[in-house]
């Protein structure tokens, strides 16, 4: 995924904001192809392709940051019992 969105944004997008490497409906590979080409569902497709990323980038970091965040300490309670023993108390 990473590979194929790197390709996309640094070659299919343009500094003026076109999305070129679009293939024209009706086209094919062969005819009508080129750097320069473009159309507006190429770009609707560029945008959807952009959110899908964005989306699925997001998730695998969250799933990331549940695995690898520690588990938060227990909390201290100080117990502090007049005429008994107990001084200091920890809830586990």
């Amino acid at each position: 995924m990473a590979k194929g969105w790197k390709w996309l944004f640094k070659s299919a997008l343009h500094s003026d904001g076109f999305v070129g490497n679009c293939q024209p409906g009706g086209g094919s590979p062969e005819n009508n192809f080129g750097k320069n080409s473009t159309s507006n569902f190429c770009t609707g497709q560029f945008l959807l392709a952009a959110s899908q990323v964005s989306r699925m980038s997001a998730a695998a970091a969250a799933a990331a940051a549940a695995v690898a965040a520690p588990p938060p300490p227990a909390p201290v309670i100080n117990v502090a019992c007049v005429g008994d023993s107990i001084t200091q108390g920890y809830l586990r």
